[in-house]
This record gives C-alpha cells, sequence and structure tokens, in this order.
C-alpha cells in the first residue's frame, strides 16, 4: 500500500481497514522522524533544537532518540 493510500484509509477507510492503515501510518511516520532527527544530528543541530520542534525537553529528546545515534569518529 502506498503512503497516500495508507493515509486516506486511515483517516477516512472503514475502520476494519483503518486500523491496519493506522499502524501503518504511524511507522511511515515514525520512520520519517527518525531520518529527519539524524540528519539534523548529522548537521550539528543540538538535541535543544530538536526537542523544541518536538515540543519536547532536550533531556527526552536525547533519551528517547540518542540510542538511534550513530556513534562520533574520533
Amino acid at each position: 500500500m502506498n503512503p497516500d493510500t495508507t493515509f486516506h484509509t486511515a483517516l477516512h477507510g472503514d475502520p476494519i481497514d483503518a486500523l491496519p492503515a493506522i499502524r501503518q501510518a504511524r511507522e511511515l511516520l515514525d520512520q520519517a522522524q527518525h531520518d529527519h532527527i539524524m540528519t539534523l544530528r548529522r548537521h550539528g543541530a543540538s538535541w535543544g533544537f530538536i526537542a523544541r520542534h518536538l515540543g519536547i525537553t532536550r533531556q527526552s529528546a536525547r533519551q528517547h532518540y540518542g540510542p538511534w545515534e550513530p556513534p562520533t569518529q574520533t
């Protein structure tokens, strides 16, 4: 199912079809969020900057997303 169909079904579909579409939409959004956060981190964005845009605290952002971050090279 393509993302457009997934989101349309999640928002407007029959409840039986909408439930799995909602799960799939969440997975797509989680992956997109992860990718964007890692891109920002690779370009030097601080956890505070990212947290402000997520509407959470810096500590929460680092705790939740920090484990995804690749180790820094020395």
